[in-house]
């Protein structure tokens, strides 16, 4: 509560030195520190805010990392239509490859795993791998398509696994 409540403090003394970007990163840093202390309900708010700031800056790429937490934090609540909403609004706008677009992508495919909606499940999964061999991040590839075809191979849905791993 302590980081959280600093990093509000100092969102809005750099509000007051008209300091938007700087105030808007506060915001994110105040949602980390909340989703650190399992406190995802207030996680969300500060992200809202940290994302609405962003977008009023049309900082793209701060969007994009701002909303891969905010659709964390939304979806270890289970509120999947909502992490579904967010991303795919963010990803109309986004830069077309970045690590965080990739994580976006990797989300989302986890997103709609847990809607059962398996053919977008698939397909956006296997975007985010592409996605990540393209920005030559084979790590995070890797990871992707592991915890996609375990989570595809999970529920029962052989075929769809094989796509991710290839």
């Amino acid at each position: 509560d302590e980081a959280s409540l600093s990093f509000r403090e100092s969102a809005l003394a750099y509000e007051r030195r008209s300091q938007p970007a700087q105030a808007a990163r506060m915001f994110g840093l105040q949602g980390d520190a909340q989703s650190e202390a399992g406190k995802d309900d207030m996680a969300i708010v500060a992200f809202r805010e940290s994302v609405k700031r962003f977008r009023e800056l049309k900082d793209e790429p701060a969007i994009a990392a701002q909303v891969k937490n905010l659709a964390n934090a939304l979806f270890r609540l289970n509120r999947l239509e909502e992490a579904r909403d967010e991303i795919e609004a963010t990803l109309k706008s986004a830069p077309a490859k970045s690590a965080d677009v990739a994580a976006l992508h990797a989300m989302l495919g986890a997103v709609y795993r847990g809607l059962k909606d398996f053919d977008k499940a698939t397909a956006t999964s296997i975007q985010a791998i592409q996605m990540s061999e393209e920005l030559q991040d084979y790590e995070f590839a890797v990871f992707v398509a592991t915890k996609a075809s375990d989570a595809l191979t999970k529920l029962e849905r052989p075929a769809d696994a094989e796509k991710v791993r290839q």
